[in-house]
């Protein structure tokens, strides 16, 4: 039994170190095709436009705020010619929604 740990330890250690390395060249090669700088654009403009929205309509409801705030990304990503999709629009709102709620979270506590 002893000898199955010592192999299971040996082998977790390895696959560690594989993954790490692997993801190292992944990152590497996405920051070399710019690829994590159009994510990064992406989740900016996300963040300015449900900001934009939580602003300047405040009269809105729930589902009026984030269709406005998906308007205002589509049009705000296609200045700069970035193509998403429906569904990658609504997870960039979603997400620029969830990051603002937790920021407001803490300023509460």
């Amino acid at each position: 039994m002893e000898w199955g740990n010592l192999l299971f330890e040996v082998f977790t250690i390895v696959f560690l170190a594989v993954t790490s390395m692997a993801m190292q060249a992944l990152f590497t090669y996405l920051k070399r095709k710019g690829v994590l700088e159009v994510v990064a654009t992406k989740a900016e403009l996300a963040t300015i436009a449900v900001q934009f929205v939580e602003q300047a309509y405040q009269d809105f409801n729930g589902p009026e705020k984030f269709d406005a705030a998906m308007e205002h990304l589509s049009f705000s990503l296609g200045k700069y010619g970035i193509k998403v999709t429906p569904a990658e629009l609504e997870a960039l709102i979603e997400s620029a929604v969830f990051e603002m709620n937790q920021i407001w979270n803490e300023v509460i506590e």
